[in-house]
């Protein structure tokens, strides 16, 4: 199996029987179009967070650059995308 998986050749699905191979190049793309996105995000807010952390040491930016880092590390990644989702939904709608 891992030098088929090596080979990109993981076999055939049971449910659709098509390549598995063929499956995942199809949802490829969008995989990493929403990675590239995040990626940006993290950039956009995470560098300009951190000078403003670092050049107003122990502001209101510093805090909230601190809390934000604490509770993204901290918090489940699945409840935060839950979250996000239902903020998407009734308050963005």
């Amino acid at each position: 199996y891992i030098n088929s998986a090596v080979l990109f050749d993981f076999g055939t699905s049971f449910v659709i029987q098509k390549p598995i191979s063929e499956l995942i190049l199809t949802k490829l793309p969008a995989t990493v179009h929403l990675a590239l996105c995040g990626f940006f995000l993290s950039i956009v807010i995470g560098i300009p967070l951190g000078i403003m952390s670092a050049v107003k040491r122990d502001s209101i930016f510093d805090k909230l650059g601190k809390g934000f880092a604490v509770f993204g590390l901290a918090a489940p990644q699945f409840w935060v995308a839950i979250m996000l989702i239902l903020f998407f939904i009734f308050f963005l709608l």
